[in-house]
């Protein structure tokens, strides 16, 4: 988590584009690879139906090609790590060493759910959109319905590409690409729309959301509404996040690491 008075230090240094980088290209992607890191900088790797764990030298791997491919995970409880499948419409949950927890959870079992973007929640469970119902909806770790928010018909949400969730706190964020990123409470009421538009991938943070839109990254601030350029490359950036003082990002399928401790004067 990143204290405000280290996002106030940020803001006031972003004009001077003098991030020292730690590594051009500490992992380079193969296509249709993703990247993941979470809190503890474990790094993760989606390919195709395999999650691999490579944040030591002998890699830790998941894989169950009868589920299909992954679609969708959270790596955020390094403990309890969720993958969704599209294809099986199926949730794994993981250990630490990448061994699953429990059985594979069917949603075709449990009605008509139609997971468009899903994520875990923090007090066990999880929350998804419902394409079939338009709404967001929790359920706990029986997979029993809890809570939902109104049927969102002001949104189409077929046509958004870049759909996914994240729960931060007691509130869940959702970034609907062309409409911005939607705020929900922890019951699944809305709350606002945050514009933010067409990120490619996003981060919630306690002073506001890290963002990733074309070749740029954003900070969004929660208390002056206001956009700041943190980092501009050169190619399409996929995936942004800071932990500590260190920004981690893709750009054209190789990871690079930005310090902000490290700057010219």
């Amino acid at each position: 988590m990143i204290a405000k008075q280290n996002f106030q230090f940020i803001t006031s240094l972003i004009l001077l584009f003098c991030f020292t980088s730690l590594s051009s290209q500490e992992i380079e992607l193969k296509k249709n690879q993703e990247y993941h890191i979470n809190h503890l900088l474990n790094k993760y790797i989606v390919d195709n139906s395999k999650l691999i764990d490579i944040s030591n030298a002998k890699h830790k791997v998941y894989q169950n090609q009868f589920l299909g491919t992954i679609s969708q995970v959270d790596v955020h409880n390094p403990l309890r790590i969720l993958l969704f499948f599209k294809e099986s419409n199926s949730i794994v949950y993981l250990n630490q060493e990448l061994s699953p927890l429990g059985e594979t959870i069917n949603l075709d079992e449990k009605g008509n759910i139609d997971a468009l973007a899903i994520c875990s929640s923090v007090t066990n469970g999880f929350w998804i959109f419902n394409g079939f119902s338009k709404r967001l909806e929790y359920y706990n770790e029986k997979v029993e319905l809890i809570h939902s928010s109104e049927v969102m018909n002001n949104f189409n949400f077929e046509e958004e590409k870049l759909l996914n969730l994240q729960m931060y706190g007691d509130k869940i964020y959702m970034n609907a690409n062309t409409k911005g990123v939607l705020v929900f409470d922890i019951y699944g009421t809305y709350i606002k729309t945050l514009p933010v538009i067409s990120a490619n991938s996003f981060q919630v943070l306690e002073n506001g959301l890290l963002f990733s839109e074309q070749n740029s990254i954003l900070f969004y601030a929660f208390e002056s509404l206001q956009k700041s350029l943190i980092n501009q490359g050169e190619s399409t950036i996929t995936y942004a996040r800071i932990f500590n003082s260190d920004l981690y990002y893709v750009e054209n399928q190789k990871e690079k690491v930005l310090n902000i401790k490290k700057l010219v004067p």
